[in-house]
């Protein structure tokens, strides 16, 4: 049985150009490692899509680090200030699946806290 090392580094060092798919495969890996899990407060998996929607994002990013509680606000400020009280002073992980969009405008609203 091959450790997550070990199949990083054959993924890695494959000579096939071509690794879309293996992407999901390694940041599982690392999301899901006891060591992860260990060093990070919070661990978020947040799927975009096609649709970027900042308040979208916003709003599931607080409800994950609330472990799923329904967040009922709807109101920018009101997410902005819920998000930064829930990871102010925690080490967390973040991670963004499925992004296509690039529009640098909605990335900086989405993060500007």
């Amino acid at each position: 049985m091959t450790t997550n090392v070990e199949t990083i580094k054959m993924l890695y060092s494959s000579r096939s150009r071509d690794r879309r798919g293996w992407e999901d495969y390694l940041v599982q890996l690392v999301y899901n490692d006891k060591r992860v899990k260990r060093y990070f407060h919070l661990r978020m998996w947040i799927c975009v899509s096609n649709a970027f929607d900042a308040r979208r994002i916003t709003k599931e990013v607080v409800e994950s680090a609330s472990f799923g509680r329904h967040c009922e606000t709807s109101n920018w400020d009101m997410l902005q200030r819920s998000l930064k009280e829930k990871l102010m002073l925690k080490r967390f992980l973040l991670v963004l699946d499925d992004v296509w969009s690039d529009d640098q405008v909605q990335w900086r609203i989405c993060w500007h806290l």
